[in-house]
């Protein structure tokens, strides 16, 4: 059981704790994830011990960056106002006031020489 418990403070520190995480990666690209996994596990029941034994709070290291893709709906920031976001696109799709001459295909025709544009 106790095993087990590790096992989820392991998970719970290395999406936490920046610094875990990084020493984490350093011993997995040499020795293994499951390896690495227990060294996680030893050091986190080191730090329990020194902590219940000096009566300390624990002490985070540096933020861990999320690994959530940017699409993922928690990271969404605000809603977008498909109203508005359609306004602006027919209002671009909309022919110019003014009475201005279209830039359909009769517009490739040079003016001046009546011959098509070679573009």
């Amino acid at each position: 059981m106790v095993r087990f418990l590790l096992g989820q403070v392991v998970l719970h520190l290395l999406r936490r704790d920046g610094d875990m995480r990084a020493w984490y990666t350093k011993i997995k690209r040499r020795r293994g994830s499951k390896i690495a996994r227990v060294a996680v596990m030893r050091r986190a029941v080191v730090i329990m011990w020194h902590m219940l034994s000096k009566r300390e709070a624990w002490r985070p290291g540096n933020k861990a960056k999320p690994k959530r893709r940017p699409s993922d709906p928690q990271d969404a920031h605000e809603p977008i106002d498909r109203e508005s976001v359609m306004a602006e696109y027919l209002a671009a799709l909309a022919p110019a006031e003014g009475g201005e001459k279209s830039t359909g295909s009769s517009s490739l025709l040079r003016e001046q020489e009546g011959e098509p544009c070679r573009a």
